[in-house]
């Protein structure tokens, strides 16, 4: 019968191409597209790509000292993976008798909540200009001009509490709405005196926008996960500067890491700051995720083109992982993580 998709946990060569020609409709994901484990990047990987997951520490059930992700933990995760334009494979490890354990119930079920409310912000999306701008991350409908904010923040929003959110890479054309996912904006339950009403305006300091929290997924009112804005009519506010691949390069004689990237243009700015983060992952493996990045100086560039960085503080056997940022005013933008080895004597 048909096999709708196949993952090749090793290498790939001529298997992907065998699947195709016994149906060319299966999709290959590991072995035919980029799949990093165990992380999502930091920036967006251009064509198809999905980011693999655990729930806890390892594939299989783990039956004794498991650290689970919390449902929220999940629920960024996947988040900022569609943000990025990737596919989320998210791990279930059953039990010996195929029992799928509570805590991993638990999560799905977490995640099928959300997803009741906000799934149309995930299904049949793409990247918007930028992936996020902070805490706020984006979705854009497919072949639509509908984009959806992602309020991933920290900070619990509280039931029946307003809040006001400033986009800098939004604003709106004539006719556009502005709502939030999952209620009416016409009453808050219980309050018939308060009207829950989403407003918005366009100003130079970027699209403003003011609205409440009225969904009461649990009873006591506590919905401790993101909260999503739907906007329709929303174009581009600028177009931000991109950043290529970073580059590696070792200067033996100064015994000093020069890092390389490419800026694409400078998102309406005369000079923009750019820099580089890194930190050490020696002794890690591709699946392990090391402390946060160190940021270096920044130096200003009045032109697109290639720019470096050198990094002292290295030394022979040393690995490091580094981006390129680009400061713009804005938000900041990222390349993809590179790994290098500084080389022996």
């Amino acid at each position: 019968g048909p096999i709708d998709v196949v993952f090749f946990d090793g290498e790939a060569d001529d298997l992907r191409e065998q699947t195709w020609q016994l149906n060319p409709k299966t999709v290959v994901t590991r072995g035919a597209i980029a799949t990093p484990e165990q992380y999502v990047p930091g920036a967006r990987i251009e064509g198809a790509w999905e980011s693999c997951l655990t729930m806890g520490t390892q594939w299989q059930y783990k039956p004794t000292n498991d650290v689970y992700k919390s449902g929220r933990e999940l629920i960024s995760l996947l988040i900022e993976t569609r943000a990025k334009g990737g596919n989320l494979l998210l791990n279930i490890g059953p039990k010996p008798d195929g029992e799928i354990p509570l805590e991993q119930e638990e999560r799905l079920r977490e995640i099928a909540l959300w997803m009741f409310v906000n799934g149309e912000a995930i299904y049949s999306t793409r990247p918007w200009v930028v992936p996020n701008e902070g805490e706020y991350y984006f979705t854009k409908k497919k072949n639509e001009d509908t984009v959806y904010v992602l309020l991933n923040t920290k900070q619990r929003w509280p039931y029946g509490t307003w809040r006001d959110i400033t986009l800098r890479s939004v604003k709106l054309a004539p006719g556009a709405t502005v709502s939030v996912l999952g209620q009416n904006d016409e009453v808050l339950e219980y309050q018939p005196n308060v009207v829950p009403k989403t407003t918005w305006r366009q100003t130079p300091q970027g699209l403003q926008i003011r609205a409440m929290h009225a969904q009461r997924l649990y009873n006591d009112r506590k919905w401790p996960n993101p909260v999503v804005l739907k906007i329709t009519g929303a174009q581009p506010a600028f177009t931000p500067p991109t950043l290529s691949s970073a580059r590696f390069r070792w200067d033996a004689a100064s015994k000093t890491a020069v890092l390389e990237a490419a800026l694409s243009g400078l998102g309406g700015e005369t000079r923009l700051p750019v820099a580089f983060e890194y930190r050490s992952v020696k002794g890690l493996d591709l699946t392990e995720r090391p402390g946060p990045f160190q940021r270096s100086a920044a130096v200003n560039v009045t032109a697109p083109g290639r720019f470096e960085i050198r990094v002292p503080g290295w030394q022979p056997g040393d690995v490091l992982e580094y981006r390129a940022v680009a400061l713009h005013p804005l938000l900041e933008v990222y390349s993809l993580e590179e790994r290098a080895s500084v080389p022996a004597p």
